[in-house]
């Protein structure tokens, strides 16, 4: 037999409970027939996209440096600066299904729906050479820069989704190495990114995708994940959707006959906190050729694979690589009522964020925030003043989120940011275009 194939299916923007509300015939399928396991508790580790796509399969944490003062520990350096993940090709430095390709023999795909995609977007420069066997991008490309000729050559009729070339394209790679090692990798975008109603559709699609090749599934690793929630909408204004956005779903299934080997520890880790970290080690260690008599399994990563248990020890936002301003973890919190104070913090806040203009040497491009109001102030019980916030400006009419600590010195209050950074709760769109070289930033800004 050959080594198992690895299929790894991503669904842009769809959390664990959004999975079981919109995909119910697809996770049905899969824990009835492939006994795929519900990893309930993962945490996102980035804003968006292309962090959490670094940690996933480059195992590499990007951003700024991850603040610690709320444990009273130190700040966590970062492992890629912009220049490292962004403004450098990314060929050769440990792309994981690279790795399956050169250092295992294995066939490769991979296939986003638009031609920005995770390692690309916005202006990044990705790879500078295909890193797959089989590689999408070059049609994307093409397929969005002549769009009308494009759908003319397809046949208008035919009624095409954005998503449909995704497992056109991998329909053909499974027939076409029937006996080979395979790994693939599709990350569909567009189906849930703006507008989650559309799952219901594509749950009837990628039920009977899965159906059609059921025998190839039954004898590979199959991870069915999102990257993060819903980042905007009415669903991400609820208290579930505040949750969502931080807890991306996680379905695992393993070849049938590693089952009895494999599905313990899996479940076991179903209910645990993890990160995307977590899953790449996961996917190095089937890289390697996970055995269940090994001690430890890939060492030197962020993370721990969920084929293993876990070490010993505590697993919260403090021990682990999680940006606190998405941890998962609940606290008790009470509602700040006085208004006054809310709307000394909410200008605090916003001279912070204007600080952070500043620091980033990005005035020139952006506009300076006005604070307009506080939408919600939350003190952490059990904590030194430390408060979660909400508030608009009038600016763009943006909306920030952010941990901060609320403190009187010499009777003057005084506010300073626990959270890595502000977290923009909605959508940006085209006023952040001029941050476009610098992606990290275009939730704080409002071009000029």
């Amino acid at each position: 037999e050959p080594p198992p194939s690895v299929y790894i299916f991503v669904v842009d923007s769809v959390s664990n409970s959004q999975a079981l509300r919109s995909l119910p015939k697809t996770v049905s399928l899969l824990q009835k027939e492939f006994e795929a396991v519900n990893i309930r508790h993962v945490n996102k580790v980035g804003e968006n996209s292309h962090p959490n796509g670094m940690a996933l399969f480059f195992g590499k944490l990007i951003g700024k440096d991850l603040d610690r003062s709320l444990f009273g520990l130190p700040k966590e350096p970062i492992d890629w600066n912009t220049t490292e993940h962004c403004w450098s090709y990314l060929d050769d430095r440990g792309f994981v299904l690279s790795d399956f390709t050169t250092k295992h023999g294995y066939v490769s795909l991979m296939a986003e729906d638009w031609a920005n995609g995770v390692f690309n977007y916005p202006s990044c420069h990705g790879f500078e050479r295909e890193p797959v066997t089989h590689y999408m991008r070059p049609f994307q490309k093409h397929y969005e820069k002549y769009g009308k000729e494009s759908a003319k050559y397809q046949g208008f009729a035919q009624c095409f989704e954005t998503h449909t070339f995704l497992y056109q394209y991998l329909d053909a790679f499974i027939e076409k190495y029937p006996r080979h090692p395979k790994i693939a990798m599709t990350w569909a975008t567009e189906v849930a990114h703006n507008d989650v109603n559309r799952l219901f559709h594509f749950d009837a699609q990628l039920f009977n995708f899965f159906r059609k090749h059921r025998e190839e599934f039954d004898r590979s690793f199959v991870f069915l994940l999102g990257d993060h929630g819903i980042r905007w909408g009415a669903v991400r204004n609820t208290w579930i959707g505040n949750r969502e956005i931080n807890n991306p779903a996680l379905f695992i299934s393993v070849p049938s006959y590693l089952r009895s080997q494999f599905v313990p520890a899996l479940q076991e880790n179903s209910g645990k906190l993890l990160s995307s970290f977590d899953i790449h080690a996961s996917f190095v260690d089937i890289l390697n050729g996970p055995t269940i008599g090994a001690v430890r399994g890939p060492t030197g990563l962020r993370g721990n694979s969920l084929f293993r248990p876990m070490p010993p020890g505590e697993r919260s936002c403090r021990s682990l690589p999680i940006p606190v301003q998405y941890c998962l973890c609940e606290w008790n919190r009470t509602l700040v009522e006085e208004e006054t104070m809310k709307e000394d913090v909410g200008k605090m806040a916003t001279a912070l964020l204007n600080g952070r203009l500043r620091e980033e040497e990005i005035e020139k491009e952006c506009k300076k925030f006005e604070y307009e109001n506080m939408r919600k102030m939350e003190k952490i019980e059990g904590t030194d003043g430390i408060h979660s916030i909400v508030f608009r400006t009038k600016t763009c009419g943006a909306v920030f989120k952010a941990i901060v600590r609320v403190q009187s010195i010499n009777d003057k209050l005084n506010v300073s940011l626990v959270s890595d950074d502000f977290t923009r709760t909605n959508s940006y769109g085209k006023t952040a275009e001029c941050m476009n070289e610098r992606a990290e930033l275009r939730p704080i800004c409002c071009c000029k």
